[in-house]
């Protein structure tokens, strides 16, 4: 199971790390804060 499946499965145990949220926001290009925003629903 690659890594992404394990941080999106419910079965997950671990919690994320800030190391590893900045990571993912660095991927992504965009500002770690913007990961913590609410989602906007049309």
């Amino acid at each position: 199971m690659n890594y992404l499946s394990k941080i999106e499965s419910k079965r997950m145990n671990r919690g994320f790390s800030v190391v590893i949220i900045g990571r993912i926001a660095d991927a992504l290009e965009i500002d770690i804060r913007k990961l913590f925003e609410p989602i906007e629903k049309d």
